[in-house]
């Protein structure tokens, strides 16, 4: 994921000062004329032609929160790669560096910059689905080849409970989970790492949400469906589609109470393409630049990542209890 940060900000005109890794990178992998430092310390005293005012942090998730606190106490923004940390208490250890330095903080939850989320969540606030009752994802692909320290709850699922999150509006009042992981099975029964897993999804009122996650299936798929009382809206991730289906009475002559049939209207929505990640990326440097917001307060994500991180490892307590999490 480091690389693909690197090459955004690269490409968003930025000076990219130096790559921080215990481990040097392979050769080639680093851009040319970016030098490479073990820790933030060595980079923020060697740094040339001087000194940063950002840092991505794409770490392993369990080095999030000292990543972050020795970024943040040297007075860089950080733009934390989702989930914000390994615990709550990791993430909350992160919030409260950024408030005591006086920086920025992001998560990078990159979903909620793709462009069909954007159109979707606009759809949804205009009232055009009507009441929103149910959501269902599916995000399912191959094990991934890169070292993973989480399993595919807080990796893969932590995206569609944000997005449903964001969708709401509100928080939700209980998680329950089931999950499955052979791979990962230790010898008392319980899973190390989950692999698989479905999450449903409680905000109370008559309202759900479905989220099926898997490292286990030989093709990429990453879907969504928010069904509403006036329609269905369906999103392609990545083809950052949207399509609105909608029951309306065709053939109907007027003043003919019995005539017609009713049929599904289908309708594309419009949307304007463009790489999540620059987005989630642009929208970070205007927080730093302080278009609007203050640098004292939970921007760019960084509370809704939070939020979402506790969503996450509700669901992840589920699938270890069997029991639903209650979250008020």
């Amino acid at each position: 994921m480091g690389r693909n940060h690197a090459r955004v900000w690269l490409s968003l005109g930025h000076d990219l000062v130096g790559i921080v890794d215990p481990v040097k990178p392979p050769d080639g992998t680093i851009p040319d004329g970016v030098r490479w430092f073990t820790d933030i310390a060595s980079m923020d005293r060697e740094a040339v032609p001087g000194k940063p005012e950002a840092v991505s942090i794409c770490t392993p998730t369990a080095h999030h929160r000292d990543a972050a606190i020795a970024a943040m106490e040297l007075g860089y923004h950080c733009l934390i790669e989702k989930p914000v940390a390994s615990s709550m208490d990791e993430a909350h250890d992160i919030r409260a560096a950024a408030r005591r330095c006086g920086v920025v903080c992001g998560v990078g939850q990159v979903e909620r910059f793709n462009p069909a989320v954007t159109a979707l969540k606009g759809i949804v606030d205009a009232g055009e689905l009507g009441e929103v009752f149910s959501m269902s994802t599916r995000r399912w692909s191959s094990m991934p080849g890169r070292i993973q320290d989480v399993g595919v709850l807080l990796d893969l699922g932590i995206h569609d409970l944000d997005v449903m999150r964001y969708l709401v509006g509100r928080e939700p009042v209980s998680v329950y989970a089931v999950a499955g992981g052979s791979a990962g099975e230790r010898g008392d029964g319980e899973l190390a790492r989950e692999d698989r897993a479905t999450v449903v999804v409680d905000w109370g009122g008559g309202v759900s949400g479905v989220v099926e996650v898997s490292w286990r299936v030989p093709r990429k798929v990453r879907s969504l469906e928010v069904t509403g009382s006036r329609g269905l809206a369906s999103l392609d991730f990545m083809g950052q589609s949207v399509a609105i289906s909608q029951s309306a009475y065709v053939g109907l002559d007027p003043g003919d109470l019995w005539g017609g049939r009713l049929e599904s209207v289908v309708r594309e929505v419009p949307v304007a393409s463009g790489e999540p990640l620059r987005a989630e990326v642009s929208g970070f440097v205007g927080a730093v630049a302080g278009e609007g917001m203050s640098q004292n307060e939970d921007i760019v994500g960084v509370a809704d990542g939070i939020g979402s991180l506790r969503l996450a490892l509700a669901a992840v307590e589920s699938t270890r209890t069997g029991k639903p999490v209650r979250l008020g």
